[in-house]
């Protein structure tokens, strides 16, 4: 059905040309955003970041979201340890606004992972989950078929995962992101539980319409969130490469 090409599909965004001269090798190191892994498949993120620091230099506590009035006074990825902390002690409530805010902050880029099922988790008042979404992707969402084809780039181990997305391209960057550089110099080699840490794979499924707690476009990755038991109809590819695919992929800058 799909042909996975090993990392072509990563050329597709370029780092802006004002971040680009900051690459040392795969930390980037401008003065508004120090990265310590700015894979090819970060770039749109990273370009995204940079942006909107550029324009938020001099964010003060009127800042326009429930999320920063929270704590104007911390950085996002302090005000996220306060919040989850305090959600944990249920000493504070959230609804599912806030929660979308969080989950897609620019400034936590890498930061995200466990904070939905953290909220999730919490005592959530009796808000619909369509407050998670903005106008956009609601009226994106109602428009989508009663089932949906979806995909998620990986290593085996974390399939059961809430974060799908629409785009193959997508899927692709986050699969060969999660392995490890150098990991997969010698594949056939392998032991079963290897291939589980260290073989990326683009897992295709469907689900309906009405089992999606989420459509979110705001990062730019067609996302979709579902629980996974939802995910059906599921056919797992390997996203294989030759180790001079490899020596060329690491290279890119």
């Amino acid at each position: 059905m799909y042909s996975f090409g090993p990392y072509d599909h990563l050329t597709r965004t370029k780092l802006l040309p004002d971040l680009r001269k900051f690459l040392v090798g795969n930390r980037l190191q401008h003065p508004l955003l120090y990265f310590e892994q700015a894979d090819p498949g970060f770039s749109a993120r990273l370009n995204r970041l940079y942006e909107y620091r550029s324009h938020t230099a001099n964010r003060t506590s009127d800042a326009s979201t429930e999320w920063e009035k929270l704590r104007p006074d911390l950085s996002s990825l302090d005000r996220l340890k306060w919040y989850l902390t305090a959600i944990f002690d249920r000493s504070l409530s959230t609804d599912y606004r806030i929660a979308g805010q969080v989950w897609t902050d620019p400034e936590l880029i890498s930061n995200t992972c466990d904070v939905l099922i953290t909220i999730l988790d919490a005592p959530l008042p009796p808000f619909p989950h369509t407050s998670f979404m903005v106008d956009e992707e609601c009226e994106q969402l109602a428009d989508f078929p009663n089932e949906i084809q979806v995909f998620r780039g990986h290593v085996p181990v974390l399939e059961q995962r809430s974060s799908w997305t629409l785009d193959p391209l997508v899927a692709l960057d986050w699969a060969c992101r999660t392995v490890p550089e150098g990991a997969m110099l010698n594949p056939d080699s392998y032991t079963d539980m290897e291939r589980q840490f260290f073989m990326p794979v683009v897992t295709i499924g469907t689900v309906k319409r009405s089992q999606v707690f989420a459509f979110v476009s705001r990062r730019g990755e067609s996302e979709i969130l579902v629980n996974p038991k939802y995910v059906t109809d599921r056919i797992t590819f390997e996203v294989i490469y030759t180790p001079d695919e490899l020596a060329d992929v690491l290279d890119l800058n």
